[in-house]
């Protein structure tokens, strides 16, 4: 994924969708720790990122790890 698809998707307004199964529009989880994950991922260099990350792709439903792809 690249930068420019990631700015794509964050300027777009998250949609979740609520317990009693209708779509709504603003609803963020943990979104300032992501930010924040992703600032300090982008800011290591090759060594440290290869240190750093798991799993450098998501497959199925692996929900110990996330998906990372520069």
């Amino acid at each position: 994924m690249s930068i420019e698809n990631e700015t794509k998707g964050l300027a777009e307004p998250f949609k979740g969708i609520t317990i009693d199964g209708n779509v709504q529009e603003g609803i963020e989880i943990l979104q300032n720790e992501q930010d924040s994950g992703l600032k300090m991922l982008r800011s290591l260099n090759d060594k440290q990122e290869n240190d750093a990350v798991i799993e450098s792709s998501k497959e199925g439903n692996n929900n110990l790890t996330e998906a990372y792809q520069r």
